[in-house]
């Protein structure tokens, strides 16, 4: 192989495989799961789900109104 993957989590559809052997519990839906504009909890952050490209989505962080992409795979704790 000339440029191998550097991990499993770099193909969101093997993770999302993997993920449903884990021993351990999972502690929410997955960012893919929520609707556009659903506000959740993300790494002690809160964002709003703007737009859902390929693998990630678009997000607004509340506190500073900037804009990250994060994985659709990533864990994430609805609010309200």
């Amino acid at each position: 192989m000339k440029n191998p993957k550097a991990s499993s989590s770099a193909d969101p559809r093997l993770m999302a495989v993997l993920s449903k052997y884990d021993e351990t519990e999972s502690n929410g839906p997955t960012l893919k799961e929520l609707e556009i504009d659903t506000e959740f909890l993300f790494r002690k952050r809160t964002f709003r789900k703007l737009q859902e490209k390929r693998t990630r989505a678009v997000c607004l962080e509340l506190r500073s109104q900037r804009r990250y992409l994060i994985p659709m795979v990533a864990e994430v704790e609805v609010i309200g």
